[in-house]
């Protein structure tokens, strides 16, 4: 073999054994289930603080707070009654504002606004963003657009959005 394809070889082997580390050093052991009667679960992390929501057989949406993966389903905080089973609950923050967006039957993407800067504070109704797609989730370019991604009867959808509650076509 030449001596670039040994470097090559060299480099390889050294980069795969410095990410097995890293995955090792940041690797952590669960206490599963993280929640019983729960599904289709969302968790996002800021402040050192996570955030984890599901569907459960509720018509209240849940935020469960924790420091740690470990403990993340044993603080629930209760922040808006829907008024119907909705589903696939997911929580981003966007102006210094917390979203929450969630589908409630018959596929229609509803979002909650915080009343403050708070995740856990209180939430009021905001909008319906669509009634015809299910499961979103938002995606934000680096450039600031803002696009509401989902699934509709089988296919997966994405349209861009005004604001954080408000569809603009697409």
């Amino acid at each position: 073999a030449s001596t670039l394809s040994r470097k090559l070889i060299n480099f390889a082997a050294s980069s795969l054994l410095a990410i097995s580390f890293a995955l090792a050093s940041h690797a952590q052991t669960f206490n599963n289930p993280l929640k019983m009667g729960a599904a289709d679960p969302f968790i996002t992390y800021q402040n050192g603080t996570y955030y984890m929501l599901s569907t459960s057989l509720s018509n209240t949406v849940t935020i469960w707070a924790s420091n740690s993966l470990q403990t993340i389903g044993a603080n629930p905080h209760y922040v808006f009654d829907t008024g119907g089973f909705y589903e696939s609950a997911e929580l981003y923050q966007f102006n210094g504002l917390w979203y929450i967006y969630y589908t409630q039957y018959p596929n229609t993407v509803k979002v909650l606004e915080s009343n403050n800067g708070d995740p856990l504070g209180g939430y009021h109704a905001k909008a319906t963003l669509t009634t015809n797609t299910y499961d979103a989730s938002l995606l934000q370019m680096p450039g600031g657009g803002l696009y509401l991604m989902g699934s509709t009867y089988g296919s997966l959808v994405i349209q861009p959005t005004s604001n954080p509650y408000t569809g603009s076509g697409g």
